[in-house]
């Protein structure tokens, strides 16, 4: 992946009590804001706990590579919170589900 397209972003752990830095692919994530936005889902009730395989499909097709000991919750709670407007953690879950339909993850890695 081109070093261009990726973006450092310092996101909350809640299970370690301090910030990471994770990467997203700039033009993936730029397009999953536009996607949430254009696609507004603010009565969305929450489903099972936990993701399901299609939103962690989306989280797959935003990040460079998605970090496999990190809460979910946390990166729910990051993407809600660069949004605008203000959109909750189901409105992304669902966003995410439907996201990687329309911008499948890279298949060169594993899930």
């Amino acid at each position: 992946m081109d070093e261009s397209n990726v973006i450092k972003a310092a996101v909350f752990n809640s299970d370690a009590g301090r910030k990471f830095d994770l990467y997203l692919r700039r033009d993936r994530y730029r397009a999953f804001l536009d996607f949430l936005n254009c696609n507004r889902q603010p009565d969305v009730k929450p489903g099972m706990p936990g993701l399901s395989w299609a939103a962690i499909q989306g989280l797959d097709a935003i990040f460079e590579k998605r970090p496999r000991q990190f809460p979910v919750r946390d990166i729910i709670a990051f993407l809600a919170s660069d949004c605008t407007p203000a959109v909750t953690s189901h409105e992304v879950e669902a966003a995410l589900e439907c996201f990687a339909a329309v911008f499948p993850p890279d298949v060169s890695e594993s899930a």
